[in-house]
């Protein structure tokens, strides 16, 4: 992905490198699409998970929320694209949406509401 790009700018399907080759062929497609460097990171399957926090002295963390894709293959990746986040019709076709996590293992909403740089507000 592009270094100083947010909201997943530059990430799209074709960003999932199954080796070597693939992957530097992706970050010439950034340096030459997007002017920047690029940022080469493991894939990890799982769920996508969200914490938004609030304030600033006193900070406040928001409910574990998660992105829900109800139409990708089970054996496909599950990346947060770009327009997997933006593009209405795309999260329409793939099934694609957001809202408050599924059940988590037991303590592990916690243990993300309770995690370095906020952990002075928890019990």
């Amino acid at each position: 992905k592009p270094v100083a790009e947010e909201a997943s700018d530059g990430i799209a399907q074709a960003s999932f490198a199954r080796d070597e080759a693939e992957a530097l062929d992706r970050a010439r497609f950034i340096h030459e699409k997007h002017l920047s460097d690029a940022l080469i990171e493991e894939y990890i399957d799982g769920r996508e998970l969200y914490l938004g926090v609030l304030g600033n002295q006193r900070l406040s963390v928001l409910p574990p929320r998660e992105m829900f894709y109800e139409k990708v293959a089970e054996d496909a990746p599950r990346i947060a694209t770009y327009r997997a986040k933006w593009d209405d019709a795309y999260r329409k076709k793939w099934g694609i949406h957001t809202g408050t996590a599924a059940k988590l293992p037991d303590g592990l909403a916690e243990k993300l509401v309770c995690a370095e740089g906020v952990r002075s507000y928890c019990k």
